[in-house]
Formats: C-alpha cells, sequence, structure tokens
C-alpha cells in the first residue's frame, strides 16, 4: 500500500481526487471538511440581458438547475481553471476561455473581453473572495452575481476521526481551501488527534491557505505553483516532500 493521503475538499471533489491518488499508487483517506449544498433561493436576471457568464468554481454550474443552465447555455463562458472548464463543458455549455486557477487572472482576462454595453454573469458561491467582483467593479465591467451554491462546515466527534484515519498516520494532507485549512488547525488542538498528522505535511493550493494553518510549522508547508490539482499531484509523484 502507498504512503497515506488525506483528502480534505468536499464532495463529489473528494472522491474525484480519492480516485486520482489511488491510480498513482497512494492510499487516499477521504475526509471532508465541508459540504456543497444548492442555493434554494437563487435568483436569477429574469431580462435576459447577459452577454458572458463567469465562473470561479466548478461547482456553480453543478449546482446551477436545468430550466437556468438552459436559458445560458449558448453564452460563452470564462472559467478560471481547467476543472471548471470541463464541468461547463459537460453541462453543454460553450467555453470561451480557462484560465490557470486565479480569479484575478480570469477578471483581467473579462475586464478585457467586455465591451461598453454588455453584462457579464457570475455564477458563484455564497461563501466566496471578493477579489473577482472587486476587480471588475475597478474596471467599470458590470456584473450580475447569482450565488448557486453554498460551502457548510462538516462536523466529526473525535472518535469518528480516530477510526477513519485507523489510528495510523498519514504522510500528506490536502488543503485546498481556506475553510478547510482552519478545520485542520482546529483536529490539531486534539491531542488524540495531532500524533496522527504530527509527521505530515501539508500541501496547499495557495500561500493564503498555508496561512491559515495556525498550527503548522513552516517547514512542514508545501504551497504549489499553481493552485491547481495537478500540481499538487505532481509533487506527490515527485517523492519530493519539501518545502516550497
Amino acid at each position: 500500500m502507498g504512503l497515506r493521503i488525506l483528502v480534505t475538499r468536499p464532495e463529489p471533489g473528494a472522491g474525484q481526487t480519492g480516485n486520482r491518488l489511488a491510480v498513482a499508487g497512494f492510499d487516499p483517506v477521504l475526509l471532508p471538511l465541508s459540504k456543497i449544498e444548492p442555493v434554494n433561493d437563487l435568483i436569477f436576471p429574469v431580462d435576459g440581458n447577459v452577454d458572458a457568464v463567469a465562473m470561479t468554481s466548478a461547482n456553480a454550474i453543478r449546482y446551477l438547475p436545468d430550466e437556468q443552465l438552459r436559458s445560458i447555455a449558448s453564452l460563452p463562458v470564462f472559467a478560471v481553471g481547467p476543472s471548471t472548464a470541463n464541468e461547463a463543458r459537460r453541462s453543454g455549455m460553450q467555453v470561451e476561455w480557462t484560465g490557470k486557477g486565479n480569479a484575478e487572472s480570469l477578471a483581467r482576462e473579462m475586464a478585457g473581453w467586455s465591451k461598453p454595453g454588455q453584462n457579464i454573469l457570475y455564477l458563484a458561491g455564497r461563501v466566496r473572495r471578493p477579489d473577482f467582483e472587486r476587480l471588475l467593479a475597478a474596471s467599470d465591467v458590470p456584473v450580475d452575481v447569482v450565488e448557486t451554491y453554498d460551502t457548510k462546515l462538516v462536523s466529526y466527534t473525535t472518535k469518528n476521526l480516530i477510526d477513519l484515519l485507523s489510528h495510523s498516520p498519514v504522510a500528506a494532507v490536502l488543503v485546498y481551501s481556506v475553510i478547510a485549512a482552519e478545520q485542520i488547525s482546529r483536529l490539531l488542538d486534539e491531542p488524540e488527534l495531532s500524533h496522527l498528522l504530527e509527521s505530515a505535511l501539508f500541501l496547499c493550493l495557495s500561500r493564503r491557505i498555508g496561512l491559515a494553518l495556525k498550527e503548522v510549522s513552516e517547514a512542514r508547508l508545501v504551497v504549489t505553483e499553481t493552485p491547481t490539482e495537478d500540481a499538487v499531484l505532481e509533487i506527490l509523484n515527485s517523492g519530493n516532500f519539501t518545502r516550497s
């Protein structure tokens, strides 16, 4: 059996990551620290005056009701990264541009594309950073925000966690969000759990996520060069578990 890798992202992403890890010869342990739920009181533009769709998460399209999806299926999609673009294509949408996982780059691309009088529909999560909207506003680009999903915390008892980890340490923890990092910091305060993670390295998609792991020393943090799972897998497959 390969090295044990703890996956903390929500489903369905956790299962997808677990499959990729298993194929690569690792032993994935799935511990979703948050869950994604559809927004039931979704408010969608009714006038149809939309020229393009922007997304910073695959969940944005995954939780969009079919009726609303059909109404925008012909519009060009600007996706923050490959996984978001792939989800849009699977939903029958037309992807115009795919970034490398950076919301700031997406905002710059949209600002350059947008013409006066055009409107952008931003499909987003209820819990999100303001960067994308702030940058568009600074460029005087109109944007309608539609929240299609929400992020909720998942709670575990200490016994549940110990049983899940099978009383065995893990080699690395994959941390894809600040929410997960904050949850992990709380877990590290539990003496019965901390020893199971005491030798693990923490692979983070950004420096900001790493900073949220307040209980983790700098020597145990690994930040990917790009905020993508491919970058995480590249580090794991290299076997070079050293701080970047």
